[in-house]
Parts: C-alpha cells; structure tokens; sequence
C-alpha cells in the first residue's frame, strides 16, 4: 500500500512531498527548506527489508548551485558503506535517519513496535545536512500514548513530541514538521 503525504516545517520555510510503501518499508521525497538563510532542495530513497531494517538509503543534495550524494548500504551481515567504502562505525546499526525529515522517524517506530509505556533506545546512522556526513546517534523513543512518542537525541540535547497515524507514519515533529496530507 503505497502512502502520499506532505509536510510543513513550522519553524522555518520548508515542505516535503514523500512516497511511502509499507510492506516492505520504502521512503522517497523530496524536500525544499531554508537553512541558514540559505534554499536547499534535498531527494531522497530509503530501501528496507523484510525486518523493516534500512537496506540502503540515497541522499542527493542541491545548495548554492551544487550538489551531492551519498548512497548507505547495510549488508545482510549488518555491515555499512558510505558510497562505496567501509564505515565500521555503523556497523550494527538498523535504521537511518535524515536530519532533514521527518519520515525517517517511521522506520524504528514501526520496527520497534512499542507498547504504550515502553521506552526502547537505538543507535542510527544519522545523515546530516548540509554536510552530508554520516555518523552514529543514539536515539530514544517513549510510547506515551496511542499515538504519541517521545523522542530524545541525548547527543544534541534534543527532545521532541512526535504524533504518528495508525501506521506509523509520523504527522507531527515537535514544533519543527506538521503533516498536511
């Protein structure tokens, strides 16, 4: 079943346009936000598998009239690439997340499944912008309701509410992402 939704960022100028399947789990969208007084236009697509774990993930990135990629793979073995070479430092790691959006948020909520009342921690493979640089990130989830969840980034000392539909599928991002659609 294939899912069409649309963003809005609160806090900033920004929208995104994204596709999702749900079995097996497949993101793709597109993103235009302001950052740092900047316009940036940003394409993405995340595969996964079966388990709902990310099986690769490909970032393209237009800022100031340039662009660039970035392309992850996980391995059946749990091994990550960044375009190509090793990156041991992912290694074990189940999902990506996007700085940028936040759908990428659904993938360990729908994998982890959590009862209300239940926390579970994570690490990510955490793809940020504008940079593109790829680097581990604990993250945190709280279910504190039927569709609530708290999300913390201890790292970044970042901590936001997010609201999720019956799927998952996050249509709030603290004060940073509604959905529209």
């Amino acid at each position: 079943m294939k899912r069409v939704v649309g963003w809005q960022r609160v806090d900033a100028l920004g929208l995104e346009y994204a596709e999702i399947d749900l079995e097996p789990l497949h993101l793709e969208g597109e993103i235009v936000v302001v950052e740092g007084g900047v316009p940036c236009a940003v394409s993405y697509r995340v595969d996964c598998d079966s388990a709902g774990m990310t099986a690769r993930a490909f970032i393209r990135m237009k800022r100031n009239g340039a662009s660039s990629e970035r392309t992850l793979v996980r391995s059946a073995g749990n091994q990550w690439t960044v375009d190509g070479v090793s990156a041991t430092l992912l290694d074990g790691l189940a999902d990506v997340d996007l700085s940028v959006t936040p759908s990428t948020n659904s993938l360990p909520l729908r994998r982890l499944r959590l009862n209300v009342g239940q926390r579970a921690e994570v690490m990510a493979a955490w793809v940020r912008l504008p940079s593109l640089d790829v680097v581990p990130l604990r993250q945190s989830y709280r279910r504190t309701g039927s569709f609530t969840y708290e999300y913390e980034a201890p790292e970044l000392n970042f901590a936001a509410e997010l609201e999720c539909d019956e799927e998952g599928i996050v249509k709030t991002y603290g004060g940073l992402w509604t959905r529209f659609a």
